[in-house]
């Protein structure tokens, strides 16, 4: 989808990562004050659901975006979405804990050892090392969210 003005420099872009979670990217003119993106970042939170949403400045490079402030929500959301494909690829939805005769030993999974994943394991839960996958995931998505359509 292509990116549309909505108000004066204000662009926006809704990306459809896995309906019912799509993503709506802003990009704002590079020299809007600090207390003006605040201010629409109000706004947005009463009409986009879940805050599913990023302000970006036009000036803003992806390697700018903080990790902890804005991608970990985003990053969560594409670890969920990554679980639910592995889940659909017959994956159990728990980590291996310990085998039996090469089985998982948790009493309602007879699952092999190979359809068990380490971080199948909410967000939260994830060693640091981990979540940097995901991040990664988000940041890459975002750089080429801000440079595709670049008028």
């Amino acid at each position: 989808m292509d990116w549309i003005e909505i108000a004066d420099g204000v662009r926006a872009k809704v990306v459809d990562l896995v309906n019912p979670q799509a993503l709506v990217v802003f990009r704002v003119p590079g020299d809007t004050a600090a207390i003006a993106m605040a201010q629409l970042a109000d706004d947005l939170a009463d009409i986009v659901p879940g805050e599913r949403f990023f302000i970006i400045p036009d000036d803003m490079d992806a390697r700018q975006i903080e990790p902890d402030t804005m991608l970990n929500p985003i990053a969560a959301k594409a670890h969920t979405v990554w679980m639910a494909e592995k889940q659909r690829q017959g994956f159990a939805d728990h980590t291996f804990v310990e085998a039996v005769g090469g089985y998982c030993f948790v009493p309602t999974c007879m699952l092999a050892a190979d359809k068990h994943h380490a971080d199948m394991l909410p967000f939260d839960d994830l060693p640091e090392h981990v979540k940097d996958y995901d991040r990664a995931t988000v940041r890459a998505v975002l750089a080429a969210l801000i440079e595709e359509d670049t008028p």
